[in-house]
């Protein structure tokens, strides 16, 4: 049986045991519900908490190597980074869905030692950051994919630049 996921309907306490046990990680898809970024971590402290749920937080897109790059900063935290293509978001439908899927984001921290949600908050993009969105897609739909090359620009990218170079170069931002 294959397990379906669509990013809907979070909330605090929820439990996803499949998430227990993995190392942290930071990963932005776009669902036919719209954007998420879903991240894990292994005992996120009080502090990290609080800083995700404060009212300071600012995501940012960045254009490296046929790579939409997502930079996500959150209170004090440093800056998040999760690299994405269109072409791995495996619910939703380019380019007809487009502007139904841009216009929003879910965060969602996971806390990798027991799966449980520790915060969740649902935001609205701005119009500049909906229609940067919307032009990185359609470009990068425009170009043929190939996974392995895919993995290998994001490991290049990752060995060059620190997140927070990768969010300085960005094309649009949203503070929320």
């Amino acid at each position: 049986m294959i397990k379906k996921y669509i990013y809907s309907d979070y909330y605090v306490g929820q439990i996803f045991p499949e998430e227990i046990g993995k190392p942290d990680y930071t990963k932005f898809d776009i669902t036919d519900r719209g954007s998420i970024l879903f991240m894990t971590m292994k005992n996120p402290t009080t502090y990290e908490i609080q800083q995700m749920s404060s009212a300071k937080k600012r995501m940012r897109l960045s254009c490296l190597a046929d790579i939409m790059w997502m930079t996500f900063k959150f209170g004090d935290l440093e800056w998040f980074d999760a690299p994405y293509t269109p072409h791995l978001s495996k619910w939703v439908h380019f380019p007809q869905d487009i502007n139904t899927v841009c216009k929003d984001i879910s965060f969602v921290l996971i806390d990798s030692t027991d799966g449980i949600v520790k915060y969740c908050e649902h935001l609205q993009y701005n119009e500049t950051f909906i229609a940067a969105l919307k032009t990185g897609i359609m470009l990068l739909l425009a170009q043929d994919f190939n996974k392995d090359i895919y993995d290998i620009l994001v490991d290049m990218v990752k060995s060059k630049y620190t997140t927070k170079q990768i969010a300085e170069i960005a094309v649009a931002e949203c503070v929320f």
